[in-house]
């Protein structure tokens, strides 16, 4: 019995950290010129400093 609610225990502590390594983010925006009209084709690059990670996108 108390094998079982160990185990059981572990299985919902394991869940919750495991949950907690998950990290995801957004941007959103729009791209214009300097007389505010929408520019197409505009590449986007984020960089994610502390890591030097880039994402880049074209509009």
């Amino acid at each position: 019995m108390k094998t079982r609610i160990l185990q059981l225990f572990l299985f919902l502590f394991l869940g919750l950290t495991l949950q907690a390594q998950v990290t995801t983010s957004s941007m959103s925006g729009k791209v214009t010129d300097d007389k505010g009209e929408t520019l197409i084709g505009a590449t986007i690059l984020a960089k994610h400093i502390p890591t030097g990670s880039e994402y880049g996108v074209i509009t």
